[in-house]
């Protein structure tokens, strides 16, 4: 057994250690990187999300059919949609009347930005969020969780925290709200390939309307 290996093992026997644990990657982090930037966060999610992978992998308690559950992504697509379709009406009214002068801003303004974002931010953003936010943490600290819903707070609240980086509470409200459906998601599916999906949608939506200007660390030079 490895010394990492070994070490996870002894930190999950005492439920204080784990706890320190979930503090420090899932608000200390944040914060040491909001006030360090060096690097695109893309960098700092693919090294802990490829961390995640090999740690859940070899776990031999998780379940490793969850990577890709397309059953039950398939059993709750339906309500994904429903929902989103409500959103994506609310987010877009939202938009138009707070802040109109972004509505389409980047489809309209830069169009190869906003392609690119279509297609590097599900693949290599969206799917290392989950696994961090999701499946690591569902797994990980379902050990000291009694009822397992209260992991659904456990997330959204991480995940919102997270989004500390963006220095605006916008982004910090709507990380936290949509963290919320994630974690409901992931509750009910036990897929990551189901709340990638649903994240894809919301993530490409916001980049779209306008309101990914919150969340993108490059506005500021589309405007300058």
């Amino acid at each position: 057994m490895s010394l990492l290996q070994t070490t996870v093992k002894d930190i999950s026997k005492r439920p204080f250690l784990l706890w320190g644990e979930f503090a420090a990657l899932y608000f200390l982090a944040p914060l040491f990187y909001a006030f360090h930037r060096h690097s695109s966060p893309l960098v700092f999610l693919l090294l802990l999300g490829g961390v995640g992978v090999i740690f859940l992998y070899k776990n031999r308690s998780f379940r490793n059919y969850f990577f890709l559950n397309k059953k039950g992504w398939l059993r709750d697509l339906p309500r994904v949609l429903r929902v989103f379709a409500v959103a994506a009406c609310i987010l877009l009214l939202f938009t138009a009347l707070i802040y109109p002068q972004a509505l389409f801003y980047c489809p309209r303004n830069h169009f190869p930005v906003w392609v690119s974002l279509m297609v590097v931010y599900p693949l290599l953003a969206v799917y290392p969020q989950e696994l961090i936010y999701r499946a690591f943490l569902f797994h990980r600290y379902g050990e000291v969780v009694r009822r397992k819903r209260s992991l659904i707070h456990l997330s959204a609240f991480a995940f919102g925290f997270g989004h500390i980086i963006y220095f605006h509470p916008l982004s910090i409200v709507l990380s936290f709200l949509g963290g919320y459906l994630f974690s409901w998601t992931y509750f009910k599916t036990r897929s990551l390939l189901a709340v990638s999906f649903e994240h894809a949608l919301y993530g490409c939506l916001l980049y779209t309307i306008g309101l990914g200007q919150f969340f993108y660390t490059g506005f500021d030079k589309l405007v300058s």
